[in-house]
């Protein structure tokens, strides 16, 4: 161990065994107080504590006195505390004696012992109370937070890859009317010829349950003036339906072969939220026996496993539309990393298996199809259906007035999957076409798709350019070229007419250099018989692009500038056509300067263009200004959109559109009245605007009067929303929901309510019973573990120490019902155990916190039985309650009530016993023993009374006595559910106050009965306190601490106990052995837990018959720890 001080100075410092708390940080994963020990000028470190920190497997086997465990991957280790050796890694080695310090709470070790086993180096600063560990060892806690670290990559790529969602909060909220968003754009351009405006205006709200929202556009000039509308729509969603989703009513497009736009209704089963899951496939393959394998999807961990003794591995993983790529990453025993790549395609047109879809659509066009000029009436009607994993079919109906005569057209397609990258498809159209499409994906980037359409008829909507036939094809490879990466992509398309041919080719060419791109193209458009020459249409271009970077070496001017420079050249004419230089860069954070300037060849003119776009909180702002051929014009337009939130009675103003999207109005407030919901008298909690913090959405956030609002999200999409509670600046407040999900609203602002509360407080201690004290227990680790957790909450956890007087205390703990425990493996050290019913407590929300103050854990012996500590202090002494009769219905009990207030003048109430269903009467003060001795006179004279019941300090548990003449009294000293407890506290009790005391059985109940005796004389208030003040602190095993008097003995049996034996045999042996002597008859009694009473029974049935066979037990066998137990017969 490194002492930073002086021994002398810790000397000075610290008492001999005082216990010092050093605070231990490692790694930014511990953070906590080690109670370290002083103890002759050394200071040691609690074993136990700091093998569950560091996550070291250890157990305390009291038995063999040794601690022994796991390390890891390094191996099992045994130290062995009487020995003074521990062993580890196949070695053995021995330490000082004084290197130990055994204490009641646990085992300390010095820091040299840490050291020379384990490798492990503590190093203590005792000015700033400080403990460092240094080391080499991979720590298991460490590996666990690696663990953890590389399970959250993993879970959250699971999350976005598999769309799971926490518990949902807030569904879709439908209302009658919710105004929205609108959105502007407006624009205002001057030249010499004239000055114009254009204005496009874009509305969205919610209206009788769904969004509705259209456009209103014109323009304005000296000589004309137009006002328009357009794409104005009602929708009303239904999220999860297999059978309808969606009701669209007004203008929209349709989704046949010739997508239309019309105005009319729509119907679909198509889901709101677009599928991202088609279905599931399995990526398997071989590589080095227990290599650990990873699985990658686009540069994301999404699982991983290790290979079996052959090598195979095989995922599950499901298929997501669009391109996915996976690499497989094996890492061997050998250290050698092996690395497979894989991409796999799903057209966003496949269904998935097993999943109908269909569109049903009617209404009127909005513009004339191709040879009309009316805008005739249409119907559409589609369905697809995903057969199996790999095939979808689909098939349409489509129908326009305008063109067809009766029959609609008819289509079908079937799309296949074959191995993991090849689509083929097929399709069909009645009088129009038939088509055939192929397309492959390869690991490499790699692509090649080629269709070819074949048309039966000229012309019309599905043929206008009057082809034949026609082959559309494109190539794309990557290809290397040293260290200069290159990528090719080749277009080809192919028309057949009726009388020529046209050919369209292009190539393209692009590489990276450092910050420059480069790209070089080719294209041409021939008719007639292709042929290897160049055509007027032809053209070679090539552009260069550059960014400067923004380290301190580049001029502050120059720092991020964008260049680029592409030129145009003629192949048929041998001329440039145009050139042309671009230059941008930021500005100001929010802003971008862009300049353009370029030369035309063949026309021999130049052009500029200057703009300056800049993006304020609430609009965006675009000034520009152009000249071509000496002609001049300026444009100025201003673009952005306001949000209305009527709930809040806010409006939040973008510079983006928000229109067809949604957003989210975040409350989080002090939930004073613990109602979950923001009312009057509730205060809202300013917080920062990445305290609540959406999966997969990049809107802008931004707070407005307390409210943190969140923009662009998409509507009818169920979003994970977690609460960053870091972010909260008091660090006692917690939210009421961390984690949880919910449905946007579409065109509006959503309210999300956060309730936050105020977190609780809780101290008290852990007890023990020592020499019949209470004495606290320092240095335990408690758990306090929250019990059923609120959805959306993941159950508080929490773990502390006890002080050295055993007290404890632990705040910022969450509202709800929480257990708490002493760690198990302490509890095995120290011979003690949790109470049969677990301790716990609850906190509630309140505005100031909840405290939780004296909570008690009385730890027991092992293997003890239930029992419970005193309730009465010796203060509360001061009287008695009494009870009497037992009627079935209440008028009898009220009438006796009187009767007893007239002759006794002692006022009782009737109460109902649950129990026994039952009317009973009780005195209703408390009364003293010279007024029992009254009522005990005057009792006789009221009919149907039989007995009294006299409780102390009104605590109820006695029972009904007969009153008989006999002038005695008992006082109940204690009820047991063992005689092993009863014989001690009799033991205890005569050694400490001289009381003599007997043991009687009641069976009916199944206790055990302590109880001393008074003649009824003595029985006052000073004796009854004489006898109990030194009683009460003795009971540290009594099932019923309440002590209780009843007048007069009933009918008994007398049996001498001989004690408990730990299997029947053994009973039986003593029993024979025992009646041999004695000439009695022995009684075996089987206890819970397979435990064995011996009582002896005496000849006679008095007390004196069973004095001599407890005389007769002592002389012969010495056997003192027999007693006389009076069994009571009810």
């Amino acid at each position: 161990m490194v002492l930073l001080v002086t021994t002398e100075t810790a000397s000075a410092k610290f008492e001999t065994n005082s216990e010092v708390l050093l605070q231990f940080r490692h790694q930014q994963v511990i953070n906590t107080y080690i109670p370290a020990l002083y103890h002759q000028n050394e200071f040691y470190l609690p074993a136990s504590q700091l093998f569950d920190l560091l996550e070291i497997q250890n157990h305390y086997n009291s038995s063999q006195n040794e601690i022994s465990g796991r390390f890891s991957d390094y191996g099992e280790y045994r130290i062995l505390i009487d020995d003074l050796t521990a062993e580890f890694q196949h070695s053995s080695s021995t330490f000082p004696k004084n290197y130990l310090l055994i204490r009641p709470d646990g085992i300390y070790f010095h820091p040299d012992i840490f050291s020379q086993i384990f490798n492990l180096h503590f190093s203590a600063d005792f000015s700033s109370l400080s403990l460092t560990l240094n080391t080499d060892m991979d720590l298991p806690v460490i590996a666990r937070r690696d663990r953890e670290q590389r399970r959250r990559q993993l879970e959250q790529s699971q999350n976005q890859l598999y769309r799971t969602y926490y518990p949902l909060q807030f569904d879709r909220n439908r209302r009658l009317f919710h105004a929205g968003f609108l959105d502007y754009n407006l624009s205002g351009n001057y030249s010499a010829q004239r000055t114009s405006f254009l204005y496009n205006t874009a509305f969205g709200a919610e209206v009788i349950g769904g969004d509705i929202q259209g456009n209103i556009h014109g323009f304005h000039s000296e000589t004309a003036s137009v006002l328009r509308s357009s794409n104005l729509r009602w929708r009303y969603g239904i999220r999860k339906s297999p059978y309808l989703t969606t009701i669209t009513i007004g203008q929209t497009n349709s989704r046949g072969l010739n997508p239309v736009a019309f105005t009319g209704i729509s119907l679909s089963n198509e889901p709101l939220e677009p599928r991202h899951i088609y279905g599931h496939t399995y990526l398997s393959g071989t590589t080095e026996a227990d290599a650990e394998v990873e699985l990658y999807r686009n540069q994301s961990l999404v699982g991983f496993q290790n290979a079996d003794q052959s090598g195979r591995y095989n995922f599950e993983l499901p298929l997501t539309y669009g391109k996915s790529s996976y690499s497989i990453r094996s890492y061997a025993p050998s250290g050698e990393l092996i690395e497979q790549n894989r991409r796999i395609r799903i057209p966003f047109t496949f269904t998935p298996p097993g999943v109908v879809n269909y569109t049903l659509q009617a209404g009127r066009l909005d513009n004339p199809v191709s040879g009309s000029i009316d805008r005739g009436l249409m119907g559409q009607s589609s369905i697809s259906a995903g057969l199996s994993s790999r095939i979808t079919v689909s098939g349409s109906a489509e129908y326009f007035e305008d063109f067809h005569d009766s029959v609609p057209t008819f289509s079908g397609q079937l799309s296949t999957r074959w191995f993991s990258n090849y689509l083929l498809s097929a399709e069909v159209a009645s009088d129009a076409f038939y088509r055939g499409s192929f397309s492959v994906l390869y690991p490499s980037s790699a692509s090649l798709t080629a269709e070819y359409t074949h048309y039966t008829r000229m012309g019309g909507l599905y043929n206008p350019s009057r082809n034949r036939s026609d082959i559309r094809t494109n190539f794309f490879t990557p290809i290397s070229a040293g260290p200069l990466p290159m990528f090719i992509r080749i277009a080809y398309t192919n028309e057949r007419r009726e009388l020529t041919s046209i050919t369209r080719y292009r190539v393209d060419l692009n590489s990276r250099l450092g910050r420059t791109n480069l790209r070089f193209g080719y294209r041409d458009t021939q008719i007639g018989q292709p042929a290897f020459e160049t055509t007027p249409s032809a053209r070679l271009n090539a552009a260069i692009t550059y960014t400067m970077g923004r380290s301190p070496t580049w001029p502050s001017i120059l720092r991020g500038v964008f260049v680029r420079a592409q030129t145009n050249y003629i192949p048929y004419l041998q001329e440039i056509e145009n050139s042309e230089l671009q230059i941008s860069r930021n500005m100001m954070n929010s802003g971008r300067f862009h300049l353009t300037g370029g030369k035309n060849f063949i026309g021999d003119f130049t052009y500029g263009r200057v703009s300056i776009t800049i993006d304020f909180n609430a609009f965006r702002s675009n000034s520009s200004a152009r000249t071509t051929r000496g002609n001049y014009s300026a444009t100025q337009s201003f673009r952005g959109s306001i949000g209305l939130d009527p709930g809040n009675r806010n409006a939040f103003m973008d510079n983006r559109q928000q229109v067809g999207r949604s957003g989210v109005a975040v409350r989080m407030f002090l939930d004073h009245n613990n109602s979950g919901q923001f009312e009057n008298g509730d205060e809202l909690l300013y917080t920062e605007n990445r305290t609540v913090q959406i999966e997969q959405a990049t809107g802008r956030i931004s707070s407005r009067n307390g409210i943190n609002y969140i923009s662009q999200l998409q509507p009818y999409r169920q979003y994970n929303v977690s609460v960053n509670k870091s972010s909260i600046h008091n660090p006692l407040l917690i939210p009421g929901i961390e984690q949880f999900s919910f449905v946007s609203d579409p065109n509006q602002f959503k309210t999300i309510d956060i309730p936050v509360y105020m977190t609780g407080v809780v101290d008290g201690s852990v007890l023990r019973y020592l020499n019949y004290e209470r004495t606290g227990i320092p240095g335990l680790k408690l758990l306090i573990e929250q019990i059923d957790a609120p959805d959306g909450r993941e159950p508080h956890r929490q773990e502390i120490r006890t002080f050295s007087d055993g007290s404890f205390y632990a705040y910022e703990i969450p509202p709800g019902d929480y257990s708490i425990a002493v760690d198990s493996s302490q509890l095995e050290y120290i011979g003690l155990q949790m109470p049969q019913k677990t301790p716990g407590f609850t906190l509630y929300a309140k505005p100031e916190g909840d405290f939780i103050e004296g909570l008690e854990i009385i730890l027991q012996p092992e293997n003890a039985s239930e029992h419970m500590v005193p309730i009465l202090s010796r203060s509360e002494i001061d009287g008695f309650i009494v009870e009497t009769g037992e009627f079935t219905n209440q008028s009898e009990s009220i009438r006796v009530r009187d009767e007893l207030i007239r002759i006794a003048g002692i006022e009782f109430i009737d109460l109902f016993d649950t129990n026994s269903q039952l009317f009973r009467l009780q005195s209703k003060e408390f009364i003293t023993p010279l007024e029992i001795q009254e009522l005990s006179d005057v009792i006789d004279e009221i009919e149907h009374l039989q007995s009294l019941r006299i409780h102390f300090m009104g605590q109820p548990g006695g029972r009904n006595v007969p009153r008989q003449t006999e002038d005695a009294v008992r006082i109940q000293l204690g009820a047991y559910n063992s005689p092993q407890y009863a014989e001690q506290f009799i033991h205890t009790l005569e050694s400490r106050t001289g009381i003599k005391s007997y043991l009687e059985y009641n069976s009916s109940r199944g206790f055990h009965f302590v109880y001393a005796n008074l003649t009824y004389n003595e029985l006052d208030l000073s004796s009854a306190r004489q006898i109990l003040n030194p009683v009460i602190p003795l009971h540290s095993y009594m099932i019923s601490s309440i002590p209780y008097f009843t007048n007069g003995y009933m009918k008994t049996e007398y049996k001498v106990y001989t004690g408990i034996y730990g299997d029947r045999d053994s009973a039986k042996a003593a029993a024979n052995q025992f009646s041999a002597l004695s000439r009695t008859s022995p009684e075996i009694v089987e206890l819970p837990g397979e435990d064995f009473v011996l009582y002896l029974n005496p000849n006679e049935a008095n007390l004196e018959s069973a004095l001599k066979l407890q005389n007769i037990l002592i002389e012969n066998y010495g056997h003192t720890n027999s007693h006389i137990v009076i069994i009571t017969r009810e």
